[in-house]
């Protein structure tokens, strides 16, 4: 005889799948070794996440997004100061490999932390005075009104 279940009974529904290994204390192992320097593939290699994980963790857990983000930026400005370190390091000699790899610290600065360190000039209004563009005809006919 099979039991049915009454209206006002709620369902009880297993999850499918693997339960998640997340725990805010990985999250945060994870965005200290970003923020010290190591890169994401070494600290969860070091964790024993995979990435597809990590991305799910970060869609699903906002403070783990907000922890990751503030550890992003933290590595672009760590690689924001190394470019200066290691400008000073040029000779003669190794001018062209030190070129190299400035430049290459200057790209992940601007990957990592793209207001601080991005070429891109953004011209942006507040609410209070947004951007107006004023057009004025110079040499053409009169538009002054005759009153």
């Amino acid at each position: 005889m099979s039991h049915k279940l009454k209206s006002d009974e709620p369902k009880l529904r297993r999850k499918v799948g693997r339960q998640s290994t997340y725990t805010p204390e990985r999250g945060k192992r994870v965005c200290v070794a970003i923020s010290n320097g190591q890169s994401l593939r070494d600290a969860l290699k070091a964790e024993g996440i995979w990435s597809g994980t990590w991305y799910d963790w970060i869609g699903k857990h906002p403070e783990l997004d907000g922890m990751y983000t503030r550890a992003r930026q933290a590595l672009g400005d760590l690689l924001g100061h190394d470019v200066v370190a290691t400008a000073r390091t040029a000779t003669p000699e190794n001018a062209n490999a030190v070129r190299i790899l400035v430049d290459s610290l200057k790209w992940a600065a601007c990957k990592m932390a793209p207001k601080q360190y991005s070429d891109r000039v953004e011209l942006a209004g507040s609410r209070e005075e947004p951007l107006r563009v004023q057009v004025e005809v110079i040499g053409g006919p009169s538009t002054t009104p005759k009153g």
